[in-house]
């Protein structure tokens, strides 16, 4: 008990001050002229070595590249140049540090689950679901599972409720599809130590979910971080909170990961009897879990 409480704060210390040494780092760097802040970023590039401060000099670079010349972030660009030239541009970071464990899918993929589902319900095609298909899938390498989505509604000029909506839905159902086939191969182990994750993109914010089953038969989907994106270089003042929802995205996908290794790696060895759950869904705008059925 003692040694978590330590283990505990040390962890919370270490992330205080990660905190502290990316705004210093962000308020060295960033400046009002875009060219001064290309050269200082130059000047710290090959001083840091930590994923944190890495990605913070990544995350400057790969802007100053959108903006510097004709603004990316303000042309009216297709879906799929925003996901290449500009998310997965940034994520990508994400994922290399990960590279052992993880391997990221993008454009227009099916996750395993969905396309199982389909080829198992009746050959008629009235009676068939079709595939959904998803931006951006990450899967454990070494347990082939998939566990977390990335889900783009139109570029960031586009505003289209209806489509939000509708992939706001699907994100819902593809997490507990996921859930729901983690569950089937550990039938006898808690899947309520489990949480799974997904980033939807719309407008200029990335919105993360959290999927979880919070109590019996009922699944909780709870909006856990909202990270505003930019539009233009004098949105650089708010670099800090970008990066640094970026890393706690970093982090809750991490957890995530570890934790669901863990739960396929747990013997279970008592005769089967399957968790699928499929009741209520309950969505909550915050982590306060207001509900809404």
């Amino acid at each position: 008990m003692f040694q978590q409480i330590f283990k505990d704060i040390s962890e919370k210390e270490k992330e205080t001050q990660n905190e502290q040494e990316i705004k210093s780092l962000l308020s060295k760097i960033i400046m009002r002229d875009i060219n001064k802040t290309k050269n200082t970023l130059q000047q710290y590039k090959n001083h840091y070595n930590t994923f944190e401060r890495v990605f913070t000099l990544n995350f400057v670079d790969h802007i100053i590249k959108l903006i510097e010349e004709t603004n990316l972030l303000l042309e009216l660009i297709s879906e799929g140049t925003y996901i290449v030239s500009v998310l997965i541009s940034i994520l990508d970071q994400i994922f290399i540090k990960h590279k052992e464990n993880w391997c990221a899918k993008y454009r227009e993929t099916c996750l395993k689950a969905s396309v199982k589902k389909c080829n198992t319900q009746k050959e008629n095609d009235n009676h068939r679901s079709p595939r959904k298909k998803i931006d951006a899938i990450i899967t454990l390498k070494e347990e082939d599972e998939e566990f977390s989505i990335i889900e783009v509604s139109e570029p960031p000029l586009k505003s289209d409720w209806t489509h939000f909506k509708g992939d706001r839905m699907k994100i819902i159902k593809m997490l507990k599809m996921l859930m729901n086939q983690l569950a089937e191969i550990r039938p006898n182990l808690n899947i309520r130590m489990l949480r799974l994750y997904a980033m939807l993109s719309y407008l200029n914010q990335l919105i993360i979910y959290e999927f979880c089953l919070k109590y019996a038969e009922v699944y909780t989907i709870v909006e856990v971080l909202k990270i505003s994106f930019l539009k233009s270089w004098k949105d650089m003042k708010e670099s800090y909170e970008i990066v640094m929802g970026l890393l706690k995205y970093e982090r809750l996908l991490s957890e995530s990961s570890e934790s669901i290794q863990n739960f396929l790696w747990s013997n279970d060895n008592e005769s089967k009897t399957c968790q699928k759950m499929t009741t209520r869904i309950i969505y909550s705008l915050t982590k306060k879990k207001a509900r809404t059925s």
